[in-house]
């Protein structure tokens, strides 16, 4: 079974995903940095779903955390979920490696079928 993690501030969202996901996958939830950080530590996932912006300090965490799986788990897929942002968010998002980029609001059949498709 596929492993997945979801980072996002909102617990809404952590809970759809996790809901459609739980049919292919099993999930791992974090609304924080540091938690998705210590998760990464702790366990090896096939893909990592991050908000860009975990946080309200403006900040784009997700990029964080795009670096830190590069580091620790160079193997494992990685999408990033945003609201709206600029082009050179995005590009880096991809120079980190990045698989996809989505803006909120979410298509989840959308997102389903390219996770789908990434894990084949």
């Amino acid at each position: 079974m596929l492993r997945v993690l979801i980072v996002d501030d909102q617990a809404a969202i952590i809970a759809t995903l996790s809901y459609v996901l739980r049919k292919i996958a099993s999930v791992v939830q974090s609304e924080s940095l540091v938690h998705a950080q210590n998760a990464l530590i702790r366990e090896k996932f096939d893909l990592a779903i991050f908000y860009l912006r975990i946080s309200d300090s403006g900040k784009h965490e997700g990029l964080e955390l795009v670096r830190f799986v590069r580091t620790t788990h160079p193997e494992t897929k990685v999408i990033i979920m945003a609201g709206p942002c600029n082009e050179a968010v995005r590009k880096e998002a991809y120079e980190l490696g990045a698989m996809h980029f989505y803006e909120k609001p979410l298509d989840i059949s959308h997102l389903i079928s390219q996770v789908q498709s990434l894990m084949r």
